[in-house]
């Protein structure tokens, strides 16, 4: 399970001072909703590496302080470079999760440089090339980011 935590961490030099900033774990960043409820605008200091923005699609590297401007039905989310993120279909609890075939799709973030594993419905593996492959099952819809 991944926890939520605060991306104030001593590497990230420039979240010091932003204690609403999120990473779901290392591949997934969030900057706080009630930045730009107050505003409509957040600074977003992103970790290092390189970041997809979820709702344009705009890579940004990372150890930058973007300024974002969103409307209230949005807010900055961004994926790590490199990463995939598997997605369900929208449920009201874990109950209705289809064990066998959880996965509606996966969102990769530049081209795949790290595995991923535990889903039947799609895996990514290393190649024997220095590379990555992704193999999904003919029902998951796989979304790209750049690449």
């Amino acid at each position: 399970m991944t926890v939520l935590t605060s991306a104030r961490q001593a590497h990230y030099t420039r979240t010091v001072a932003a204690q609403s900033h999120l990473m779901n774990g290392p591949d997934a960043y969030a900057d706080a909703l009630l930045d730009i409820v107050r505003q409509l605008a957040a600074e977003c200091a992103l970790p290092p590496g390189a970041w997809y923005d979820l709702n344009t699609r705009a890579r940004h590297a990372g150890r930058q302080v973007l300024r974002y401007r969103a409307s209230l039905d949005q807010f900055p989310v961004f994926g790590r470079e490199g990463h995939a993120l598997p997605l369900g279909r929208a449920v009201q609890h874990t109950g209705e999760i289809d064990a066998a075939n959880p996965l509606e799709q996966v969102w990769l973030f530049g081209a795949p440089a790290n595995s991923l594993d535990g889903f039947t419905q799609a895996r990514i593996e290393a190649d024997g090339e220095g590379g990555f492959t992704l193999r999904a099952s003919p029902g998951v819809e796989v979304v790209r980011f750049g690449a």
